[in-house]
């Protein structure tokens, strides 16, 4: 995804003298059992989604929102509306390529997403094109940029014990 939607990008190179193979997961199984590596609080365990589903966790104060990697479609690129604390977003996601991201919505403005087309990844009713960053590569708003909620990706375990009003 990143060479598709950067092709100028500079990227790490993995010839780093180490006797280390970049193109393997050094932790085994870790991904899909349920051990963890350091001590965990089993009280904070919630079983709607599998201990280590990865996910985008939207959040606010107290309150968090969920997406799960696995409810994506499959091949192609899906853009949905939500509302979180009383602010509308769009997310945006594609599991072949391995992402989900998330805007503001400006008022009055509806997005739709762009299949195989990056670095353009949706667009929006006047006219916009944005990258996978929420910026306008094309369009009556060229170089502006779209408001993001704090969010980061991660396993579900590690939102639980933070918010006790996560919405999946």
């Amino acid at each position: 995804t990143a060479k598709a939607a950067y092709p100028d990008a500079l990227v790490l190179n993995i010839e780093t003298g180490f006797a280390r193979s970049y193109n393997a997961y050094p932790y085994g199984d870790y991904k899909t059992d349920r051990d963890f590596i350091l001590p965990f609080n089993m009280e904070y365990l919630d079983s709607s989604l599998f201990t280590k589903a990865k996910v985008l966790g939207i959040l606010g104060d107290s309150n968090a929102i969920v997406y799960a990697y696995e409810n994506l479609p499959d091949s192609s690129t899906m853009l949905s509306e939500d509302n979180f604390e009383n602010r509308n977003i769009i997310v945006l996601g594609n599991k072949e390529h391995n992402f989900i991201t998330a805007f503001y919505q400006p008022d009055g403005i509806n997005f739709t997403s762009v299949q195989d087309a990056l670095p353009i990844a949706f667009s929006d009713s006047t006219g916009n094109q944005y990258d996978l960053l929420g910026r306008v590569l094309s369009g009556p708003d060229l170089g502006t940029s779209l408001d993001a909620p704090v969010a980061m990706t991660g396993y579900w375990f590690i939102f639980p014990p933070f918010y006790k009003n996560i919405q999946i």
